[in-house]
């Protein structure tokens, strides 16, 4: 039905071939879809006109593997126009073609990534690090001088730590270990600044307490033993703001979870900030949870203090001392905060951070 085909968003297709993949009526009007927008992107006229609410990751993969030749001449028609009409701000539809094509069909994409990178560079999209992370998310051995690539090329904290995310969420995590290693071993000082900042930035595990055991061994001065101490002290950093977070989300006693809630209170942020992998989507995914869970410890503190008849209860927008305390019949949202409480969750608190740190200085 010509006429019902019209009227269907052609990125629903690409939904239908997510849930179907056998639904070759779908693939064939995806492909359809996927090609034209590819033959349409252009810079500058068509900036910004191919989007899509889809995230067409998984039928891509079908596409890349069932109808790969047509998807590597579409992509090969657009570099002949010039390779600038490759880079948007969203990466459908040809990052996420080539994504699939890297995944599905390694030498062409391989191939086409290469013809790209050089004009990636020279461009004014290499803050968009979509494109720079597409090899890591293929195990396939091709990719590999391509990680290669773009790890030697990194010469930020920010690059440093995207290609600490990508490794480690692509299943590339012992090659990066295995890089580390060797620049630890390096006579370069550069080198083992190199490792020592990218070992800041992995997640807290086995895998990274291994290299900073390895790392403490080494016997450093000056800039480097500065450079040393600021990035084991940033993996601490990281590794206590899991273990407050964990803390605060599975204790069930709401004077015991008051002590941790402070600290809880960073975690996401600091988790973030250091562009962690997997911790990093548990943080963003939590913070409703957090801030959810903070909302029924509030109102439990106001029914049980209701019950017990105390009169001296207070509202405000923060946990600080100073903080500008308003009557709680003024409705005003913020924590309950009980004189006798507060003082046994700070003490509580305090030893807490007092024990958690002993123990990180004798592992030192």
């Amino acid at each position: 039905m010509p006429d019902l085909d019209t009227r269907i968003d052609p990125v629903a297709w690409g939904a239908r071939v997510q849930d179907e993949p056998d639904d070759e009526d779908a693939l064939d009007h995806f492909e359809a879809f996927v090609l034209d927008a590819i033959g349409k992107q252009s810079f500058p006229d068509g900036f910004g006109k191919q989007v899509s609410w889809l995230n067409a990751n998984e039928a891509m993969l079908v596409l890349a593997e069932r109808r790969g030749p047509a998807l590597v001449a579409a992509i090969d028609a657009l570099l002949a126009r010039g390779a600038e009409h490759a880079f948007a701000f969203d990466n459908f539809p040809v990052m996420t073609a080539l994504r699939a094509l890297m995944m599905k069909q390694p030498e062409e994409g391989a191939r086409i990534w290469s013809t790209l990178y050089p004009h990636y560079k020279e461009s004014s999209w290499t803050k968009m690090d979509s494109f720079e992370s597409l090899p890591f998310y293929s195990d396939r051995s091709e990719m590999t001088r391509h990680c290669e690539q773009v790890l030697e090329d990194a010469n930020t904290d920010h690059a440093l730590a995207s290609v600490a995310r990508w490794a480690t969420e692509g299943g590339r995590l012992g090659w990066l270990l295995d890089r580390m290693f060797a620049w630890l071993e390096s006579p370069l000082a550069g080198d083992i600044a190199r490792a020592f900042d990218l070992g800041r930035f992995l997640d807290p595990g086995p895998d990274a307490d291994g290299f900073w055991q390895r790392a403490r061994a080494i016997q450093t001065s000056g800039w480097l033993q500065e450079t040393q101490d600021k990035a084991e002290e940033s993996y601490r950093r990281r590794t206590a703001a899991g273990h407050w977070r964990d803390r605060f989300m599975s204790g069930n006693d709401p004077d015991k979870a008051f002590a941790s809630s402070p600290s809880s209170l960073h975690a996401p942020m600091i988790e973030r900030s250091h562009c962690s992998s997997e911790l990093s989507q548990r943080a963003g995914s939590m913070d409703f949870r957090l801030k959810s869970r903070r909302s029924g410890m509030r109102r439990a503190a106001i029914e049980t203090a209701s019950r017990r008849k105390r009169p001296r209860i207070w509202i405000s927008g923060s946990i600080s001392p100073t903080s500008a305390r308003r009557p709680m019949h003024l409705g005003v949202p913020g924590r309950v905060h009980c004189r006798t409480e507060k003082k046994q969750a700070s003490a509580a608190a305090i030893r807490e951070s007092i024990s958690f740190r002993e123990s990180f200085t004798k592992k030192r």
